[in-house]
This record gives C-alpha cells, structure tokens and sequence, in this order.
C-alpha cells in the first residue's frame, strides 16, 4: 500500500535529513527547508503531522517528541492548504501557457 494512501494528509520535516513532505488534496511537494510552522519555538529537529493516522508530534533540539496542541495541528494544515493551494495554481498557470 502507498504512504499516499495510508497519509493522504501529511507534514513531515526531518532537520537532520534536511528533507520533507507536505501531502493534501492530492498534492505532494518535497520540502528542502523547514516549513514557516511554529517558527516562535525554536529549533525544530522533527515533525510528523499526519491526522489520518493520528499522529501529530515535533521534537526541539534538545527536547523528547511533544504531541502538538489542537492550535498547532490547525497551523500545519492552514500550511498544507496554502501548499495544496499554490501548486494547483502554478500548475493551472503552466497548463494556460
């Protein structure tokens, strides 16, 4: 089974391999910078916002996983929705070309 199917929703960061995932509404993007999410917290070594699967966690440096407050999991999705967003944009702006 594809992770698109088991995480059609999905914001997932990696600092330390520098890499990530932001999946919704049948977009999927390749992220190379940490995602503008919970800027104010410092540095974000992991995120995992998956709510399909129930998972919904970041790590700090420093820190252990901390499950996301309702606020901070409405902020990762407002950032997919914009990602979603913007790529059927400049896909639909290609396509007129």
């Amino acid at each position: 089974m594809s992770s698109e199917l088991l995480y059609p929703t999905r914001l997932w960061w990696c600092a330390g391999r520098g890499r990530g995932i932001a999946r919704h509404e049948g977009v999927e993007v390749q992220l190379h910078h940490r995602p503008p999410v919970m800027l104010p917290m410092g540095r974000l070594v992991e995120l995992e916002y998956s709510p399909g699967a129930g998972v919904a966690y970041y790590q700090l440096a420093m820190t252990g996983q901390v499950d996301m407050t309702p606020e901070q999991m409405r902020e990762c999705l407002r950032y997919l929705r914009a990602i979603a967003l913007a790529a059927r944009t400049a896909a639909d702006v290609g396509a007129a070309r």
